[in-house]
């Protein structure tokens, strides 16, 4: 019986194609299916992973955004401030930068509060620039302007003469706040009584994202004052920050003085 039964399976193995009746060939069938429905598998997870690659860049970028603004933030720069307790972000240079090593800035053209323009890098005169982000900043900028001031009026002679007809003294307070720049008309009305009547046709206020002079005047944060010597080429040959030290101010009348003498190299 069991003979008979054995018999009569392979021959239906036999007619289904698996001549040796055990399965075996059911199984081979199987994995080429399997194996021919693989490539589309793979072609579906391609896709998959390009998708989650392009997340995880977008999400790095964000990061990469995130970490910048947070590096610019005002706690940030508060936090620099509070570790350094004269809030010197760098010393004032000792010496002129040279030509070949100075950073140009971008023209810098803006209107006094008298409404007299002002155009910084000026053709034929050195420039003293001074700017500031808040009353902290604004605050420091008299300790280099008055220095120099001083001295440039100290005396009479044909030589300081020159020089002072050679030098603009310009002060810019920056707005960036989007909020207070909604106020502009407001806020300008308050800035000017606060602004000696004896700068007011230097003095002006801007109001917007100053950015673009950032990087060649190195201003790293909006907490302390600036002050530059730009020469009439607009390269940027001296700086220093925060308030104003007796030293630094000998070493700013030094390189002014220097500045002054240099011939202009376009004449």
């Amino acid at each position: 019986m069991t003979a008979a039964m054995t018999a009569r399976r392979g021959l239906a193995a036999a007619a289904q194609g698996d001549p040796r009746g055990d399965g075996q060939q059911d199984k081979q069938q199987q994995q080429q299916q399997q194996q021919q429905q693989a490539p589309p598998q793979q072609q579906q997870e391609e896709p998959e992973k390009e998708e989650k690659s392009a997340k995880q860049e977008r999400h790095e970028e964000l990061m990469g955004k995130l970490r910048a603004w947070m590096e610019t933030s005002l706690l940030v720069q508060l936090r620099r401030v509070h570790e350094k307790p004269d809030m010197k972000l760098f010393e004032a240079d000792e010496m002129l930068i040279p030509r070949e090593d100075a950073k140009k800035m971008p023209p810098l053209n803006l209107e006094a509060i008298t409404g007299q323009p002002l155009f910084v890098p000026s053709t034929g005169r050195v420039t003293l620039l001074l700017v500031s982000f808040n009353q902290l900043g604004f605050d420091h900028l008299p300790t280099w302007r008055d220095p120099v001031e001083r001295h440039l009026h100290a005396g009479v002679t044909s030589q300081k003469q020159r020089n002072k007809r050679s030098l603009q003294i310009v002060t810019v307070s920056a707005v960036e706040n989007r909020l207070y720049r909604a106020f502009s008309g407001v806020l300008g009305r308050v800035f000017e009584k606060t602004v000696d009547p004896r700068h007011a046709n230097s003095t002006a206020a801007y109001y917007g994202d100053f950015s673009p002079w950032k990087p060649s005047l190195d201003i790293r944060n909006r907490i302390v004052g600036y002050a530059f010597l730009i020469d009439p080429q607009g390269l940027v040959r001296w700086k220093g920050c925060a308030e104003c030290t007796f030293h630094e101010s000998l070493q700013l009348i030094r390189c002014l003085t220097e500045l002054l003498e240099e011939k202009d190299p376009a004449r």
